[in-house]
């Protein structure tokens, strides 16, 4: 469970922070993040947390993709900017977890493109992105083209 919950009102996207029980609001201003608790206001600016690393995970949602139809995912595209490391993870159907590694440490904004197992079809897909180790980490897109097979599930 999570110590804070924010909302991007611009999107809609949620944020939980796991590890700061008592921050009470948050702000990112100007570039910076600012957190609040009963000691005051306080800029969230390490690359660590007090010498532990700092895990960090991007999931979607479940979706059917807008259709009922089984799919195949060949291969997916994200762009993103790493310092190290990063496990990109398929749930197919929330049962058949695969795991691939991206590894690119460019420091430049970079698309990488993940071949994923051939056989693994499902109607409902989830994907998730994940540090390694604490390496910094910025998506940029994540760009999924499904072979809808012709196969509905009932």
């Amino acid at each position: 469970m999570a110590d804070a919950v924010v909302v991007n009102l611009e999107n809609g996207a949620v944020s939980e922070y796991i590890g700061m029980a008592g921050v009470n609001s948050a702000a990112h201003v100007n570039g910076v993040l600012y957190i609040c608790d009963a000691a005051g206001i306080h800029v969230v600016d390490a690359n660590d947390d007090n010498g532990s690393v700092i895990d960090a995970e991007i999931a979607t949602g479940l979706s059917d993709m807008g259709t009922h139809f089984l799919k195949r995912i060949p291969d997916v595209w994200i762009g993103l900017r790493t310092t190290g490391a990063v496990d990109f993870v398929t749930l197919a159907d929330e049962l058949a977890e695969r795991r691939y590694h991206v590894t690119t440490r460019d420091t430049f904004l970079r698309e990488v493109r993940m071949k994923l197992d051939r056989g693994v079809r499902s109607r409902f897909w989830q994907f998730i992105l994940r540090n390694r180790a604490g390496s910094d980490l910025q998506l940029s897109s994540i760009t999924i083209e499904p072979q809808v097979l012709t196969r509905r599930v009932r």
